[in-house]
């Protein structure tokens, strides 16, 4: 996430982040839950799946060290369309929107990044729920 280095800009987010850590498969963000966060990837992954009809759940992406994600729910407003979870230990810094808006302020290339990335996550979740329906509609017709 490219930030300005200016002591402004990093005491402001010190002051706006918590650390969190996440074992083995616990769920950072569940698919239907609302979110003002978002979360900095600074050691492990995190696996983003959608849970599709009958229960079943369906990986879409991997989301490395150095990577973010909450954004969609955070921008949105709207719940998330997905459920993130940790692959094996995983540590994030936590920024509350309050922060990640005031980042965006002082850095509008930041906010067309996290756009740029909001359209394509989003277009992955689009994607897999269309499978989902054309696969239980070919089911239907047998």
């Amino acid at each position: 996430m490219p930030l300005a280095r200016e002591a402004k800009n990093w005491d402001d987010l010190t002051k706006a982040t918590i650390l969190q850590k996440f074992g083995a498969a616990e769920k950072v963000i569940r698919q239907g839950e609302s979110g003002n966060t978002l979360y900095i990837i600074i050691a492990g992954e995190a696996k983003v799946t959608v849970t599709k009809k009958f229960g079943m759940e369906w990986e879409i992406m991997t989301i490395l060290r150095g990577e973010f994600f909450g954004e969609m729910a955070l921008f949105s407003g709207e719940p998330s369309p997905v459920s993130i979870a940790a692959v094996d230990d995983l540590q994030v810094l936590v920024i509350y929107s309050d922060a990640v808006k005031t980042m965006i302020e002082r850095q509008p290339s930041l906010g067309r990044e996290i756009g740029q990335i909001i359209e394509a996550r989003s277009k992955a979740v689009r994607m897999t729920r269309q499978a989902d329906v054309s696969s239980h509609a070919e089911v239907d017709s047998l």
